[in-house]
């Protein structure tokens, strides 16, 4: 079973500007009421876009190369540095 439920617990933000605000939080996820993986923590840049609505525009996954989240992006734990830079 995949993801059911994607729980976000916010650990701070704040506003840069008017438009834009940072946040941290840490991400759990769950199938039903089995957790998928350790909870992981996740900085964030949201902005307010012309139509009114706040968007998360950027966001940077604090996740290791051998977890579920960097299998999804298709990362080889072999060729994976942990600063997140591939070797050569």
């Amino acid at each position: 079973m995949g993801v059911t439920e994607q729980v976000r617990m916010i650990e701070a933000s704040e506003y840069r500007s008017d438009t834009q605000i940072a946040s941290t939080h840490i991400t759990h996820l769950f199938a039903g009421s089995a957790r998928l993986s350790e909870p992981y923590p996740v900085f964030s840049l949201i902005e307010l876009q012309e139509n009114g609505e706040w968007r998360a525009v950027y966001s940077d996954y604090a996740v290791g190369a051998k977890s579920p989240q960097a299998s999804a992006l298709h990362l080889d734990p072999k060729t994976y540095k942990s600063k997140g830079q591939p070797n050569a």
